[in-house]
């Protein structure tokens, strides 16, 4: 179902959160199209569908929810903004050592050399007890 005129004039999606948002309050309302400022009980939303909703904010982005946003944080939006842009972190790159060619090890893991080797292990290498016939 396309998007119900509303008091709220139309604004698009600004960023990818706002999509994130946007794709889970779509499946929640079976509503397309929807605004960055679109009201989620004017779109027809409801209690119960702001749990499911919020359930699912939670697990995309691993957020903590206040009881008092779930009334207040009604666009997608706001939501946006209290989720706020993921941190990226950089990380360097892992370059080979000069070595690294022969397999020597690089300067971080020059403490591995010391362990000892593994030892694959079988099942039969276990003695196996019953704990089924214990008795009392």
């Amino acid at each position: 179902m396309d998007r119900p005129a509303l008091a709220t004039a139309f604004e698009a999606l600004r960023s990818p959160i706002e999509q994130s948002i946007a794709d889970i309050w779509q499946v929640a309302l079976g509503i397309n199209n929807l605004g960055r400022h679109d009201g989620f009980f004017e779109l027809g939303g409801h209690s119960l569908l702001l749990i499911q909703i919020i359930a699912r904010l939670k697990k995309r982005f691993s957020i903590q929810v206040k009881m008092a946003d779930l009334f207040e944080v009604t666009t997608i939006a706001k939501w946006a903004e209290v989720i706020g842009e993921p941190e990226i972190i950089q990380q360097s790159p892992i370059l080979p050592t000069d070595g690294a060619k022969n397999g020597a090890l690089a300067p971080g893991q020059s403490h591995y050399s010391d362990l000892p080797p593994v030892v694959a292990l079988k099942l039969t290498d276990f003695e196996l007890v019953d704990l089924t016939t214990i008795e009392a």
